[in-house]
């Protein structure tokens, strides 16, 4: 079946059939989930990028574990 054919010098539409779809019971609350997570990461990101003192004491704690990852890597 086709979306739509001509008709002289025009075009004219055929509607789709329709479908029922029925959606799972807990697909609200997976969308509300991403949500929420989405909206927690961008949380922290805004207020890790604009506290100074946020920032510094991050990279430290970053620094800190690589150098133990780099620890653990060379011991092998």
């Amino acid at each position: 079946m086709s979306a739509g054919g001509s008709y002289r010098r025009g075009y004219y539409i055929v509607a789709q059939p329709t479908t029922h779809h029925v959606s799972a019971p807990d697909a609200d609350f997976h969308g509300l989930f991403v949500a929420i997570l989405a909206t927690a990461l961008f949380l922290v990101v805004v207020v890790i990028a604009t506290d100074p003192s946020l920032s510094a004491g991050i990279a430290q704690a970053v620094r800190a574990a690589w150098s133990d990852v780099l620890v653990q890597l060379t011991r092998r």
